[in-house]
């Protein structure tokens, strides 16, 4: 459904709701909303149940408030992001996705150390006996809604018997850029 509609269904007129739309535009651009994404309707305690808060979620962690009681008001927020270091260590037996399923990782994990050691190494041609230790954050939202994979912080490799290492620094402060460097310093 449409904003309107939502709205429209749960007695609250076209009118209002234009008025409602105008004032928030700064704030929440209504045509954002996405199908399936999960919204709520706070409504009075009378007889009619007018709704006067409409929360609409549009990822796990971020979420729009728009509340119509009186005045009209809008705000963006995020829940509360925990992050936790990990590590795991395998060696290949067959392929780095085979490896991080029978540990019980994200394969997300994988993409992002191919995406680290892709001008290194051919993940493509990795060998039995090849192996890995990484150093990454989860996301957690509320301290127990698992949000992904947040980075790798380190990260070592042995491919044919050549270690390779990599570290996450933030080489730009200001725009949060960061890069991988090896234990030379080298990108």
């Amino acid at each position: 459904d449409t904003f309107g509609a939502i709205l429209d269904r749960n007695h609250i007129a076209y009118p209002r709701i234009y008025e409602i739309v105008e004032s928030i535009k700064n704030t929440f651009n209504i045509r954002s909303l996405r199908p399936g994404k999960p919204y709520t309707l706070l409504c009075a305690k009378d007889s009619l149940q007018t709704p006067q808060t409409f929360i609409y979620q549009p990822n796990k962690e971020d979420f729009v408030v728009i509340n119509f009681k009186d005045s009209i008001t809008a705000y963006r927020s995020t829940k509360p992001i925990k992050y936790v270091e990990k590590e795991v260590t395998a060696s290949i037996n067959s392929t780095i996705s085979q490896a991080l399923e029978d540990k019980g990782v994200s394969l997300v994990l994988g993409y992002k150390m191919s995406d680290i050691y892709a001008w290194t190494i051919d993940f493509f041609r990795l060998q039995k006996g090849d192996k890995f230790k990484v150093v990454y954050k989860e996301r957690y939202i509320d301290d127990t809604i698992y949000a992904g994979i947040e980075g790798i912080e380190a990260a070592y490799f042995e491919h044919n018997n050549e270690p390779f290492y990599s570290f996450s620094f933030q080489a730009d402060s200001i725009n949060k850029i960061h890069d991988y460097f090896d234990e030379n310093a080298k990108n």
